[in-house]
């Protein structure tokens, strides 16, 4: 913070000072925060939602919406012997 109020510009990700500098905004370098850069998907599942659905999870789980991996208690009868991937995605359905 000293460092924008003596107009000096630190090393290394430049986002925060430059948010700051445009919006003369001396809180937001102290927020944290993440940033996607791509989103990889196969191009055989372009434009299926894939990646809209990932951001979604990605945001729920940010907000504290999801419930930890580690919480889930899951019964031996319940789990299912493995699937391929190719028949689960077959099977996938997407509502928006």
């Amino acid at each position: 913070m000293k460092s924008l109020n003596k107009s000096l510009k630190p090393s290394g990700d430049q986002i925060p000072w430059k948010f700051s500098e445009q919006f003369r905004d001396v809180d937001f370098p102290s927020l944290s925060g993440g940033r996607i850069v791509h989103i990889a998907t196969h191009p055989s599942a372009m434009k299926l939602g894939y990646g809209s659905q990932a951001l979604e999870l990605l945001i729920h789980y940010y907000e504290g919406q999801l419930t930890p991996l580690s919480d889930i208690v899951v019964e031996e009868e319940m789990q299912a012997l493995p699937i391929r991937v190719a028949e689960a995605a077959k099977n996938v359905c997407f509502t928006s």
